[in-house]
């Protein structure tokens, strides 16, 4: 089997002993050119599948008189991109060029996350993917593999609904990910390379066979202890209750994986591959976001030598940039909220626990995937709510009598009344928790001087000073 760190992997079958042979090509890895040759064709098929793109790919007709096989085209650079997508520009009304969207063989169908070429030359190789290293998306974008080259749009690829498996090349020239279905509305065709499958293109550069002889296998040793591991975090804040995930800036900052030591074992952790300790514990404290992987191997003067099953830890970093340990939380109320909306907070330390005891609430922002860093600048920006201070604005204000009152976000219900210089009572309003944050006045028939607004959520208040102007 192929490896995702480029080695290759064979497992003899069992009682298996003798001589086996494989062959490899070596490819030009992270080329900034186009490749020598190649032709690019966009044919019109509104609405159709990529399955069908595949197969209707390989039947379509090369634009060089050469003869050569066509394939859904595969991009392995941005020099590459431009040309290709050049091939499905057109002229809109208004005069602006534009992109058909169009397949291309790329697919992550048979292992969600990790994108590999499906056809031509590249067919098995992957251009894209979460993999240990680059496990997160940096400012909405998903970085660039050592060896390999993608143009997704932004927050792309995100398989919406659990369905979005191909590849798909936007009127934008940006890629998206999108489900195998006839849909005319965005899927105008397909877009067909030809060159790289003939046996003298240039593309290829060396082939090499590797023979591996095997010999009579060894008995394996009997009655091995196979280790189990557990997690222990460091204290006992509470983080939703999951030791598998950890989270910069709240909690525990450190975990102890531990197995069972038994007499006559010894003991070597790795972390992500990498041997990192050795003994019956290891103390993992992350200073980064990451999805770490833990497996430790117990072995004995016996023979044996046996893996434990792999523990994964999700950490996020939650921190707050620019501020004293302040974090995000994501809050979900349960309770007048009939859409399920959900918010991101930002708060000081101390008003967590407060949130983490209401249902629907879970720490970082409400984007927050496995290995993320936070981020103020995000696309979600305007909907992340400032918690611990108590404070309301009315603008405009001087005002002719219409103005708009933000109110502070609070778990429970909030009053506002509205009173003129000598008490009098003018308006009053009950904001339940969830609901908008924001209440329109339209006070044009009042005398023209100053109004207070009293706000309170029963704890905390805050008066807010409006003034009307003839």
């Amino acid at each position: 089997m192929k490896n995702a760190n480029n080695t290759f992997s064979y497992t003899a079958p069992a009682g298996f002993s003798g001589t086996v042979s494989f062959t490899y090509t070596i490819r030009a890895c992270g080329t900034t050119t186009a490749p020598a040759g190649h032709s690019y064709v966009f044919v019109s098929a509104p609405g159709i599948k990529w399955t069908d793109a595949v197969v209707a790919a390989e039947s379509a007709v090369d634009p060089s008189g050469l003869g050569r096989k066509g394939y859904l085209a595969t991009i392995t650079s941005e020099a590459e991109n431009v040309l290709a997508y050049s091939a499905t520009q057109f002229t809109l009304p208004n005069g602006q060029p534009y992109g058909h969207p169009s397949w291309l063989g790329g697919s992550d169908a048979s292992e969600e996350g990790v994108w590999r070429w499906m056809t031509g030359p590249e067919a098995g190789m992957q251009f894209s993917g979460q993999d240990l290293t680059f496990a997160s998306y940096i400012d909405g974008f998903l970085p660039q593999l050592p060896c390999g080259y993608h143009k997704w749009a932004n927050h792309e690829p995100n398989n919406s609904n659990g369905v979005e498996n191909y590849l798909h090349l936007q009127g934008q020239n940006q890629w998206n990910d999108y489900p195998n279905q006839v849909n005319t509305a965005d899927i105008d065709g397909y877009l067909v390379e030809f060159g790289g499958l003939e046996d003298n293109d240039p593309d290829f550069f060396s082939t090499a066979t590797v023979t591996i002889t095997v010999g009579s296998p060894t008995p394996p040793a009997t009655n091995c202890i196979t280790p189990t591991v557990s997690i222990t975090p460091a204290n006992c804040t509470y983080t939703g209750g999951d030791a598998t995930k950890m989270y910069l800036g709240y909690g525990s900052q450190k975990s102890t994986l531990k197995v069972t030591a038994v007499n006559g074992y010894t003991y070597t952790w790795k972390r992500n591959g990498t041997v990192v300790g050795t003994g019956s514990s290891y103390s993992f404290t992350p200073t980064t976001a990451g999805n770490y992987t833990f497996t430790v191997t117990a072995s004995n003067t016996s023979g044996c030598s046996v893996t434990s099953n792999m523990t994964s830890i999700c950490v996020k970093d939650i921190r707050v940039p620019n501020t004293c340990g302040w974090v995000y939380v994501c809050y979900t109320p349960s309770f007048c909220n009939p859409n399920n909306n959900s918010y991101t907070l930002y708060m000081p330390t101390c008003l967590v626990p407060l949130y983490m005891c209401l249902p629907g609430s879970k720490l970082g922002t409400c984007s927050m995937i496995c290995g993320s860093n936070a981020r103020m600048m995000q696309d979600d920006e305007s909907t992340y709510i400032k918690v611990g201070e108590f404070e309301a604005k009315a603008y405009p204000n001087p005002s002719n009598g219409k103005f708009s009152l933000e109110i502070p976000f609070s778990i429970d219900n909030i009053t506002v009344r509205m009173v003129d210089i000598s008490g009098r009572m003018i308006d009053a309003k009950e904001i339940k928790s969830g609901e908008t944050r924001k209440v329109d006045y339209n006070l044009q028939n009042m005398q023209p001087g100053m109004y207070l607004i009293q706000i309170t959520d029963g704890i905390q208040s805050v008066t807010e000073k409006v003034f009307i102007q003839p």
